[in-house]
This record gives C-alpha cells, sequence and structure tokens, in this order.
C-alpha cells in the first residue's frame, strides 16, 4: 500500500523567478501529474521500478535513471519550465531541493 504523502513530498518542479501565474499553473501542473501518476503507479512498478518520470499535460514524457536526467530532459523539451519528475517507488520520497521549489 502506498503511503499518503503530501504532493510536495512526491513530485519535483523548478520554479524559480516565475509569476503568480507561472506558479498557479506549476500548481495545478502538479496536481493534474500527481493524479495521474498515482492512478498508474501499480503499473509503472512492473517495469520502471526506481526510475523517474518526466511529466507534463498528465502524460509520463519519458522515463529516466536519475532525477537529474530527467530535469535535464524537462528543462531542455519544455521552455516554460513546467513539468514534474516523479520516482516510480512505493515508498516514501524526498526530493530535496526539487520539494521545496515548489513553494
Amino acid at each position: 500500500m502506498i503511503d499518503s504523502l503530501s504532493i510536495k513530498d512526491r513530485v519535483g518542479i523548478r520554479t524559480l523567478g516565475r509569476t503568480a501565474l507561472d506558479k498557479e499553473r506549476q500548481q495545478r501542473e502538479i496536481e493534474i501529474n500527481f493524479d495521474r501518476f498515482e492512478r498508474m503507479l501499480a503499473q509503472y512498478l512492473l517495469t520502471q521500478r526506481d526510475r523517474f518520470a518526466l511529466m507534463r499535460d498528465g502524460e509520463v514524457i519519458g522515463f529516466f535513471d536519475t532525477a537529474s536526467e530527467a530535469g535535464l530532459a524537462g528543462a531542455a523539451r519544455f521552455e516554460d519550465r513546467i513539468y514534474s519528475i516523479q520516482k516510480v517507488t512505493d515508498e516514501p520520497v524526498e526530493f530535496g531541493i526539487y520539494a521545496h521549489a515548489i513553494h
């Protein structure tokens, strides 16, 4: 069973230098991606355990071996920097700087 975690404990997103409207859009993106990710987690665990999903608009863009790789891919693909990174695990995740960047 997956522990009940706050979104900030499971999602990474960069928000430096953003307007209030951008931050609202980022928060919506996080919520949409988190909801979709949680619904699909059991399936992802079968083949992608311990990898990192780069997500946008509720869809997985790709799976990566590290959060850094996923972040670099997201930054290269999405100029607006609106995306999220989810670790494919059924254990609680602490993203450190990524988790605190949404504030």
